[in-house]
């Protein structure tokens, strides 16, 4: 048998070790990969976790926020509800208190007392003119539409005012109106600005109980 030279040797040597090198290097690059891959699926659920963590917390704050306008528009509803009841309770009180007054208007338009301890006698007849009724409507803002006043009279009073006798004498026509007739207007009126008044007051504490309202969710 032939023996191998030295030089021989040293070259198997050599391609041992460099193929060794190779396969270390190969081992070395898959381990790397591998750990490069589990790093980037751990950040992958971590960035994955977080958004579902965001989108929870976003869909919560969407849900107390429709919790908080479900709450306040049934405050609302509730206010308007018992605002309404209020106003209605108003205008029944309102149109009882007229319908006593009406009956009582005979009862002061009809007989009076001259003196302390005189039996009552007819009351005398009251004369109102038609300059009466004009300034009668202009203090209140209507038309002339009292009851029982006279249709000349009320035309007389729908005119401009005196400026010769002709027109100063028909302002000083009797109107036809009666006492009787002035407080069932009255009446009327007066049942009309109570439920106004009423419900201006019910709509500014409806204002009012809103802007609490707000002020309490802020």
């Amino acid at each position: 048998m032939l023996a191998k030279s030295p030089t021989s040797s040293r070259l198997n040597l050599l391609l041992a070790m460099l193929v060794l090198c190779c396969i270390c290097v190969g081992l070395g690059a898959v381990g790397g990969y591998r750990y490069a891959a589990a790093q980037g699926a751990t950040a992958l659920a971590t960035a994955e976790a977080a958004r579902a963590q965001e989108h929870e917390a976003a869909a919560e704050q969407l849900a107390r926020q429709a919790l908080v306008a479900s709450g306040r528009l049934a405050q609302q509803v509730l206010r308007a509800h018992a605002l309404e009841t209020q106003l209605s309770n108003a205008k029944a009180q309102h149109a009882k208190e007229k319908k006593a007054l009406l009956q009582r208007i005979a009862d002061v338009t009809t007989v009076y007392v001259p003196s302390p301890g005189a039996a009552p006698e007819p009351l005398p007849r009251s004369v109102f003119t038609a300059g009466f009724v004009r300034e009668y409507n202009a203090a209140i803002g209507i038309g002339s539409d009292l009851p029982g006043a006279d249709k000349g009279a009320a035309a007389a009073a729908a005119g401009p005012a005196p400026s010769s006798p002709s027109s100063t004498e028909a302002w000083l026509r009797e109107s036809g109106l009666s006492q009787a007739d002035i407080l069932a207007h009255i009446g009327d009126y007066g049942e009309h600005c109570r439920n106004l008044s009423a419900q201006v007051n019910g709509l500014l504490n409806e204002i009012a109980g809103e802007a609490g309202g707000s002020d309490g969710h802020h």
